[in-house]
């Protein structure tokens, strides 16, 4: 019984600090469906150092 507690509290933990680090580290992965301006302002970036560096 303790190890079941346990093994759901290590799973719980784990989930909740990937979901963490994923909202941290990498914001526009996130599903864009509530702000879809930010796929926008994601894929701008990546096109003006290109062609600034022209």
């Amino acid at each position: 019984m303790i190890a079941i507690f346990i093994l759901l509290t290590v799973v719980i933990c784990g989930l909740t600090l990937k979901y963490v680090l994923n909202h941290v580290l990498q914001p526009e992965s996130l599903p864009s469906a509530s702000r879809p301006s930010q796929q926008e302002s994601k894929d701008d970036p990546v096109y003006v150092p290109i062609h600034s560096h022209r």
